[in-house]
Formats: structure tokens, sequence, C-alpha cells
């Protein structure tokens, strides 16, 4: 799933990492990495919590006007709900992707994404009998989760360390959103 403002963030980043990519310069560049991780937080787990509240209502209000019938649309929100859990982990995957690029490694991203393919054959197998076709959407939520949970991995020993505390504004956003959401689904709903 892709926000407007999502290549906004991405095309501004790999020039600057590509600038910092310097030893000498990695205090920045892991300033910038930060940024880029607060920004995609910013841009997409208000929105994320927002959309998961109202996802039927979403789908019935674009969809049901004649060409959706009431269980077609909650198939396509439960779709919605499970790609809009994937928002964030989507474009934080994505800012460090370009963060390896600004390193000049192209090849740590690809061959994390060789070894997913086996991994996204697994979860759909085991997502797609309980959740049908959400599952195969959850499947790529995990996917992309193991993505940049290794490359956070990988970077922190790269770059010695990132900064792990200038990462906590994110739990803040996160539960912000998820209060935005709650309220949310509770006007709609309650």
């Amino acid at each position: 799933f892709v926000t407007p403002w999502d290549s906004y963030i991405l095309f501004n980043l790999l020039p600057e990492f590509s600038r910092l990519a310097e030893p000498h310069n990695w205090t920045q560049l892991k300033d910038r990495i930060r940024q880029g991780l607060l920004l995609a937080g910013i841009a997409t787990m208000p929105l994320s919590a927002i959309m998961i509240a109202l996802s039927l209502p979403i789908v019935q209000t674009v969809y049901q006007n004649g060409a959706f019938k009431t269980q077609d649309s909650q198939l396509v929100g439960s779709i919605l709900i499970a790609s809009s859990l994937g928002m964030f982990i989507f474009l934080a995957r994505d800012v460090l992707v370009r963060v390896f690029y600004g390193l000049g490694d192209g090849s740590t991203p690809f061959k994390i994404s060789l070894v997913n393919i086996f991994f996204n054959i697994l979860f759909d197998y085991l997502l797609w009998k309980p959740f049908g076709a959400a599952g195969i959407t959850l499947s790529t939520v995990c996917i992309n989760l193991i993505s940049f949970l290794t490359m956070l991995f990988l970077l922190d020993r790269r770059l010695h360390g990132l900064p792990w505390r200038g990462l906590l504004p994110l739990l803040g956003i996160f539960l912000a959103s998820a209060l935005a959401g709650g309220v949310t689904w509770g006007i709609s709903y309650g």
C-alpha cells in the first residue's frame, strides 16, 4: 500500500544517504535514517489506524454502488485491514533499502529479497487457510517485517550502532495513531 507522500520521502532521502556514505559522515547518516523512519511513521501510522477503523465503510463507499454485495465488501475490507497493518513496515523497509543503495550496496537488499521469496511461499501457505485472501496480504506484511528487521540489524552492525533512543518517538506516533483509530472506530460503530 502506497501513500502519495511515500515517493516524496524516498526520493529525497536517497541523495542524502549517498552524500553521507563515508564513515566520517556516519553520525549524520544515522540521524537521517532516524528522520526517514520517523517520517515514515508520521506519514503512515495515523492513516493506517483510520483505514483499519473505517475499512468496511471505505470499501462500501467506493465499490458497493451496485458492483459489490455486502459479502464482497467484507472480503475487500479484510484485505484493506491487512494491507493497512503493513503501511509503516513497507515504507520503513524502503527507507532502509535506500540507505543500502546510498552506501553503494545493492546486493544486500537483493539477497534479503531472494531469501524472502521462500518465506513468502511458506507464509502464503500458512496464512491462506485461516485468513483467506487477507492471509496473502498478511504474508506480504510478514515478509516486509522480516526484511525491515534484517536490514535494521545489518545496518546497526555496519554503522557501529543506530540511534535506537532517537526512534522512541515512533512508539508515541503508534500510540497516538491507535488512539485515533479507536476513536474513529467508536464514532463510526458505537
